[in-house]
C-alpha cells in the first residue's frame, strides 16, 4: 500500500509540476508575440543616416505578415 501511495504521491507531484511549465510556456509565448510585434512596428522609426543624408528620405515598411 505504501508503494501506491508514494507512486500516487509522485504523479500528482509530475501533473503539478506539467501544469506549471505550461503556464510558464505561455507567458513565454505571450512574451515573444509582444516583441515580435514590438519589432515590426518599430522597423520605420529606427534613426538611419539615410534620412540625414538624403534630407526627406523615407524608408519604406516592410509588411511582414509572419515574424
Amino acid at each position: 500500500m505504501a508503494k501506491k501511495a508514494s507512486t500516487s504521491q509522485r504523479e500528482a507531484e509530475l501533473q503539478a509540476e506539467v501544469a506549471m511549465l505550461k503556464r510558464q510556456l505561455a507567458e513565454q509565448q505571450e512574451d515573444l508575440a509582444i516583441l515580435k510585434k514590438a519589432a515590426v512596428d518599430s522597423i520605420c522609426q529606427r534613426n538611419t543616416h539615410f534620412k540625414y543624408l538624403f534630407g526627406r528620405f523615407e524608408a519604406q515598411c516592410l509588411s511582414w505578415s509572419r515574424v
